[in-house]
């Protein structure tokens, strides 16, 4: 009777390693933080089961780095407010997480710094009532078309102070297609990105926290790979690199992986380099010749097959092994 075959679950699994490694994150969780070790294995786990690219076992390490980047921002990762968002990016062969702060993550990191009461930005489309003014007295006057409102003509960013005061930033579309980048947000929400893009260059300008920068950095290396954003967000790599434990193997891999290692190993796997393991034949020693190897043999001199070692037959040698010269 044939047994059934239990099928690997990669969400238990990633579950599991994480819980295990969930004592690690306590010194990347501020205390008194909104993020905990337990809340971060919550958001790793409901990722992880969202998105297959992070299935196997190489992501795991950029995935808990991911969070540690969560827990550093005080951001909750694909949470209802959309504060950040932890992505697959193709990488060789295969895929790493990577966190990119969202919209509201960016405002919320703004109005930490304790100057900025609130933050804004909007699209501007060709058919909107828009005008800029400058001079002693700056503001921006923009009324939003009710119809058609027609092709995207830039975004801009406004921001509150406590102390009563106004800040804007303008950035027009041909400068927002520079910074655009071939992914899938830019792709399905390019109103939203531009929104982004001039919120980010207007916090450059204004009284935000480091942290808040540190985000912007973040999003400006989207894609970049893992040593790009440990290098942001000063993480040492021994804190996130360790390979992960392996998976759980069904029996039917336990059984491939059994008789592969019973297979002798080639010198390539032995580590040692291919034209080293090849013996020159020549090097070989002398085979020792048996009676079945000198049957057939034919004397090079008479040209009468005999049994023996040598070119020569008993005939045509003298009693010294020399050559009869005579051919007698």
């Amino acid at each position: 009777m044939t047994k059934a075959i239990t099928k690997r679950n990669p969400v238990t699994e990633f579950s599991a390693h994480l819980t295990a490694y969930s004592d690690k994150f306590k010194p990347w969780c501020p205390e008194g933080g909104n993020l905990t070790p337990s809340s971060l294995v919550n958001f790793g786990v409901k990722v992880f089961a969202s998105e297959t690219k992070f299935h196997h076992p190489s992501c795991w390490p950029s995935l808990r780095l991911a969070l540690i980047t969560a827990a550093q921002l005080g951001l909750e990762p694909s949470g209802p407010f959309g504060e950040c968002f932890i992505l697959p990016y193709k990488q060789g062969n295969g895929y790493i997480a990577q966190l990119q702060p969202g919209f509201r993550g960016l405002v919320k990191l703004a109005r930490q710094s304790g100057e900025i009461k609130n933050i804004r930005s909007h699209v501007v489309h060709e058919n909107d009532d828009f005008t800029i003014y400058q001079g002693d007295d700056p503001r921006i006057h923009h009324k939003l078309c009710t119809g058609d409102r027609g092709a995207i003509v830039g975004a801009y960013s406004i921001a509150y102070f406590v102390d009563g005061e106004t800040d804007f930033e303008w950035a027009p579309w041909a400068e927002i297609q520079k910074a655009k980048k071939n992914t899938p947000a830019w792709k399905e929400w390019p109103g939203e990105m531009a929104r982004k893009f001039v919120l980010k260059r207007h916090c450059k300008q204004l009284p935000v926290s480091p942290v808040a920068m540190r985000a912007i950095a973040l999003d400006n290396a989207e894609g970049e790979g893992v040593s790009k954003v440990q290098e942001i967000i000063d993480v040492d790599v021994i804190d996130v690199a360790e390979a992960p434990p392996e998976p759980g193997e069904d029996k039917l891999a336990k059984k491939l992986k059994a008789r592969k290692s019973k297979r002798k190993a080639t010198p390539r796997e032995k580590g040692i380099a291919h034209e080293e393991a090849v013996v020159d034949e020549y090097s070989q020693p002398e085979k020792e010749l048996t009676a079945e190897d000198t049957k057939g043999v034919v004397c090079t001199q008479c040209g009468v097959p005999f049994e023996g070692v040598g070119d020569l037959c008993k005939g045509c040698q003298d009693e010294d092994g020399e050559w009869d010269k005579s051919g007698e």
